[in-house]
């Protein structure tokens, strides 16, 4: 999320940039789940929008693109094994036909943290659909753990707002 002045500036140092004919090839990447019109709708800066939506491209979830999850699985294992000096590690295919049962709110960087774990916790060179679905299930257990987390301190500053408030929940609102 960027702010006003954030957008105000980016909109004006590119607009400046091409005025001046720049030389170098200016290049921005930008990115968000939700639609063009969405984003006018809610004041972003005109001018900005404008500039990233000259050329944009519109990707697929990842969980609508299921037969496309064995060959990215396998292209991050592997980079990821790079990365962390274990080259030789592979996904077995039971692991590869797993991953492509699961849903990926986070699309593919979702996706890359389990294997980043996978390949990390994995002693042998063969990351095994068992060692997936527990590193899944735990990956769930810790996004249902924060979200309940983030709804108990809500719930309990509501509280506080409606004690220190004296019980107006006027105040309360406004406080809050």
């Amino acid at each position: 999320a960027l702010s006003e002045e954030g957008q105000a500036y980016w909109a004006n140092r590119i607009q400046h940039s091409e005025q001046e004919a720049y030389r170098g090839r200016l290049r921005f990447f930008a990115s968000t789940q939700r639609q063009p019109a969405e984003l006018a709708d809610e004041g972003f800066h005109p001018a900005l929008l404008r500039t990233l939506l000259r050329f944009h491209i519109e990707l697929p979830a990842l969980q609508s693109r299921s037969q496309d999850i064995p060959a990215i699985a396998e292209v991050l294992s592997a980079r990821i094994g790079e990365r962390l000096g274990r080259s030789r590690i592979r996904l077995s295919p039971a692991a590869v036909g797993f991953l492509s049962t699961q849903r990926y709110p986070g699309n593919v960087r979702q996706l890359e943290q389990i294997l980043e774990r996978a390949v990390a916790f994995t002693r042998g060179r063969i990351i095994r659909r068992d060692a997936l679905k527990d590193i899944i299930d735990d990956f769930q257990q810790s996004i249902t753990s924060i979200r309940d987390q983030a709804s108990s301190l809500e719930r309990q500053s509501l509280i506080d707002a409606i004690h220190q408030s004296g019980g107006n929940i006027s105040r309360a609102a406004a406080r809050l």
